[in-house]
Order: C-alpha cells, then sequence, then structure tokens
C-alpha cells in the first residue's frame, strides 16, 4: 500500500446538539494518529459543512474546537486507497 498518496478527503458537518442548527467557522485540525502531528486543517462554512483534501492515507484523529463549546475528538479515522473519502456525518 502506497502511504505517500495524496488522494484522501475528509468530509462533515458541525451542528449545534442542542439546537441542531449548523456551527460556523468552527475549526477542525486533523492529527496523524502515529505521532500526533498536525497534519492539515481547515474551518467550517456558513453551513458548518468542512472538507480536508491531498490527505495522504493513513490513521488520523480529529479535535473540533469552537468557542464556548467542549472540544471534540473523533478518534480511528481511516483515510485508505478502498475508502479515499471520508464521510463523518454531523458531529
Amino acid at each position: 500500500m502506497d502511504f505517500s498518496q495524496t488522494n484522501g478527503i475528509i468530509k462533515g458537518k458541525v451542528i449545534d446538539n442542542a439546537t441542531k442548527r449548523p456551527v460556523e467557522y468552527a475549526n477542525i485540525s486533523l492529527f496523524s494518529y502515529r505521532d500526533s502531528s498536525l497534519k492539515s486543517g481547515t474551518i467550517t462554512n456558513t453551513e458548518g459543512i468542512f472538507t480536508l483534501d491531498n490527505l495522504h492515507y493513513g490513521k488520523y484523529y480529529m479535535k473540533v474546537d469552537f468557542i464556548g463549546y467542549k472540544s471534540k475528538i473523533i478518534p480511528g479515522i481511516k483515510v485508505t486507497p478502498k475508502s479515499p473519502t471520508v464521510f463523518l456525518g454531523n458531529i
């Protein structure tokens, strides 16, 4: 398996658990599972949607932050040649 490929994509949507409304401008940080190094990051758009692309195949975890909210960690994200696009759904 060639882990140097950069075809991976991770998508999702950040919503407020109480109001079910999208969280705009939430910080998304993607870290390597192996050494916890920061690999990518972005912010959500006005609909709470984010996309991280050009990712190497591998295992990751994600941290979602927004002022006034408790940080959320999403563990066990795998980007592979068989599953290059990962949809996390609503977070």
